[in-house]
């Protein structure tokens, strides 16, 4: 007796509790409709010049794409025109002139900056006011902030929540990623406070991916990750680069495949498509290009400690680049770049407290998918987007057979997915066959590819995690519904993938259209929809009744279909509980109308 009148009473409680939701609710979506928005950019962002002081001061890093083409293609014509004894020249002439390009990028030996001249420009904050944050409107009539810090992404999402609302996170990513974090929290701290609210939400880009980590590991989550609304990685390396992993233990090679997909990925209109193709049937016919990929691999390894001397000195400096080697390549990476014989002539320890930074940035890499899913029961949204099927520069193994965005593998971008291989040598067609039956792990959800070169369900977040086919690394334009895409991530509630069919998990991108493509074959179960659990078609209070009495045992759940299941768990998080009928609630009142 005592009990059922235990139950009666609680039911009584949550029915008081469903009421007062709904003006509460209300309250949360006026106000989450104008939650600042914070980009933690990505390296293209963040110019390093020689006199920060001089706005006129020559861009040292990142160098213009024209001018690394150009490199690149001068080189592959030197090596060309010149005879099998005058490679050796070529190489040199090669690689002095890429270690000149990267010089800037060199630090001391503990990490630190070598002189402070060379620096990053800063967006972040105001010049006027040193303290006080800088928005997009401050920046509003100068086109090439807005272009080269906010980008396509920046301006769409200004376009929702108006540019006073949008800020730009600038950092010197040469640095001990955790010096950036600090820099980073403290930046959230002044947006908060000059906004006067409670929570930002934060889009990570690319580098940005790993600064955003660290804060996540060393500052978020001792306040339950408090200040966050939303976190959106893009195209992100905080689990690592291949290529970067590869190059930091000798793992060097060109592929012919590689190599001929890599310029295909480049034109981005059908005259300069024709011209690639006119271009390498020419030099395929006359050069031989599988000969030439061989002869240079040759070249490579036999001159790998020549190639290694001009920039190892560089690399081993700079915490920034050993954050984006593999948790699996790391300690390879350590004792091939400080006491392999290929390389080293002599023993290269680094210095401690370098190795200090470097071994605590990669704990955070190894507990960021954990963080993510705690991030997630906090109540914050969490979205990740990966990119697939464009070649990375096919210098090494990884970057020859991984599926990437041309910059970041898909398999760390998405913390986890199965991955097909890129190029047809590499494929397993039994692997490819099995993928069209089942995938690794049951999620209840059809996590694959149509194309079946992804399994999502072996990611940290399968719900969470979207992939974008053929659209480049930094390929969100503003005149493009991609950038519409991770403005929708942004400020939505609780994004998922089942969320939205205009955005569903599997998207293709044209780059002669310039359009973000919905495949046809993407599915889901018949009668799905989220906050649908009595069925009836459409997401109403009765709905997030039954899921009050679930969460409060008066109902048993495996009284629910097995749809019906689905549809109660709101935000996927593989419960139902008062959450979900929080959620059902405000889709019911239309409080959020990104069904």
């Amino acid at each position: 007796m005592k009990k059922n009148l235990l139950y009666k009473s609680i039911a009584v409680l949550l029915c008081i509790l469903m009421l007062s939701i709904i003006p509460l609710s209300a309250y949360a979506a006026s106000d989450s409709s104008k939650t600042p928005v914070i980009l933690v950019t990505d390296i293209i962002a963040n110019e390093i010049v020689a006199d920060v002081s001089n706005s006129q001061s020559e861009i040292l890093y990142p160098k213009e794409n024209n001018d690394i083409n150009e490199l690149i293609w001068r080189f592959i014509g030197s090596y060309f025109m010149s005879s099998e004894g005058d490679h050796d020249t070529a190489v040199d002439n090669f690689m002095s002139e890429l270690n000149a390009a990267m010089s800037p990028l060199a630090l001391n030996p503990d990490g630190s900056l070598a002189f402070e001249l060379s620096t990053v420009r800063s967006y972040s904050y105001r010049l006027d006011k040193p303290t006080t944050p800088a928005s997009m409107y401050f920046y509003r009539n100068k086109a090439e902030v807005l272009d080269k810090v906010y980008g396509g992404i920046g301006r769409k999402i200004a376009d929702r929540i108006g540019d006073e609302n949008v800020f730009a996170f600038n950092y010197d990513w040469r640095l001990d990623p955790a010096e950036n974090a600090e820099k980073l929290n403290q930046y959230i701290q002044d947006v908060k406070f000059l906004k006067g609210v409670n929570k930002v939400t934060l889009v990570a880009e690319g580098f940005g991916g790993i600064v955003s980590s660290v804060y996540l590991h060393n500052y978020a989550e001792a306040n339950n990750f408090a200040d966050i609304k939303n976190y959106v990685l893009v195209n992100s390396y905080f689990q690592g680069l291949g290529l970067v992993g590869d190059v930091f233990t000798g793992n060097i090679m060109v592929h012919d495949s590689a190599l001929v997909r890599y310029v295909n990925d480049q034109p981005e209109n059908y005259i300069a498509q024709f011209a690639m193709w006119l271009t390498q049937y020419i030099l395929n016919t006359e050069w031989e290009l599988s000969h030439f990929t061989a002869t240079i691999t040759s070249t490579l390894l036999q001159r790998k400690a020549k190639v290694y001397s001009y920039v190892k000195d560089i690399f081993k400096t700079v915490p920034g680049l050993w954050a984006m080697v593999p948790a699996a390549q790391f300690e390879d990476a350590k004792q091939f770049m400080q006491f392999d014989p290929t390389i080293n002539a002599q023993l290269s320890p680094m210095n401690p407290k370098l190795l200090q930074k470097i071994d605590a940035y990669h704990e955070v890499q190894v507990a960021a998918p954990e963080t993510l899913k705690k991030l997630q029961q906090s109540g914050a949204g969490v979205a990740i987007v990966a990119g697939y099927n464009l070649q990375n520069f096919p210098i090494t193994k990884n970057s020859a057979i991984n599926q990437s965005d041309g910059m970041v593998d898909t398999v760390y971008a998405s913390a986890g997915a199965d991955c097909l291989k890129l190029n047809a040598a590499y494929l397993n067609i039994f692997d490819f066959l099995g993928k069209r039956n089942a995938q690794i792990v049951d999620t209840r959800y059809d996590n694959v590819s149509g194309d079946r070169l992804i399994d999502a369900s072996t990611c940290a977040l399968p719900q969470n995690t979207w992939f974008i086919k053929n659209l480049k690394h930094n390929g969100f334009r503003y005149d493009s519904n991609s950038s519409d895409f991770i403005a929708w991530l942004a400020t939505v509630e609780s994004p998922n993938v089942w969320r939205s069919v205009k955005y569903p998990q599997f998207m293709s991108y044209n780059k002669f259209t310039q359009k973000l493509n919905t495949p046809s074959s993407n599915s889901r179960p018949e009668g799905y929809l989220l906050g649908d659990v009595n069925l009836d078609g459409k997401v109403t209070a009765a709905d997030a009744r039954i899921v009050l009495r679930v969460a409060a045992k008066l109902e048993k759940e495996s009284k629910l279909s097995a749809l019906a299941k689905q549809n109660a768990d709101v935000n996927l998080d593989g419960k139902i509980d008062i959450k979900d009928a929080r959620l059902i609630l405000r889709l019911a009142a239309n409080l959020d109308l990104d069904q």
